[in-house]
């Protein structure tokens, strides 16, 4: 691609990097402080989710295509919700992205018993999955997204439309207003 080809060899990209991952012992330890604690919309609430804003995303199909590489060489799931059209595009890239990387995943309309045995749901609009752990989210919404908190983690990924972008801010003031300390990610300055 462009930023491949306009950057050094060894010199990190966009779409390199771990993303905010924890390897697998880290995630065990953090799943361990779970205890007996209450749940929202069905989730299970252990603590706050950690909250990243991935901004000045250029190519948002091919940044979630590699992230959600990282979170399945994490061992975690994940609810993808992306507008129609770049839903569709992803669940058909998902199927071409790199055969010997091929990420299992289904559409939240398909039947049960196939999104009961796929670690990644993609869905047009917004909602609530319980058997994920990240929340990926691509919708422009103005208000955070249903039953956040009972995530793990929730990774708001940020274009460079500028609707998007307003969206993101009301985002940003909602999750400082409940108490999130914020992650920053901004692609714009690794591809630099």
């Amino acid at each position: 691609g462009k930023t491949g080809a306009a950057r050094k060899a060894g010199q990190p990209g966009p779409y390199d990097g771990d993303y905010g991952f924890h390897d697998c012992a880290e995630r065990q330890a953090c799943q361990g402080q779970e205890g007996g604690q209450g749940t929202q919309e069905g989730l299970s609430v252990a603590h706050q989710p950690e909250v990243a804003f991935h901004f000045n995303v250029p190519d948002p199909l091919r940044y979630l295509l590699r992230l959600l590489r990282k979170v399945r060489q994490a061992g975690m799931s994940a609810l993808v919700c992306a507008p129609p059209e770049l839903a569709r595009e992803f669940d058909q890239a998902l199927w071409t992205f790199a055969p010997e990387d091929f990420i299992a995943h289904a559409r939240w309309d398909a039947e049960e018993s196939v999104r009961a045995h796929s670690p990644i749901l993609i869905a047009d609009q917004a909602v609530v999955w319980p058997g994920a752990e990240v929340l990926i989210n691509l919708l422009p919404l103005s208000e955070l997204p249903p039953a956040y908190a009972g995530y793990r983690k929730v990774i708001e990924i940020v274009g460079l439309d500028q609707p998007g972008r307003e969206a993101a801010r009301l985002r940003w003031r909602a999750y400082t207003a409940q108490g999130h300390e914020l992650k920053r990610h901004d692609a714009a300055t690794v591809a630099s």
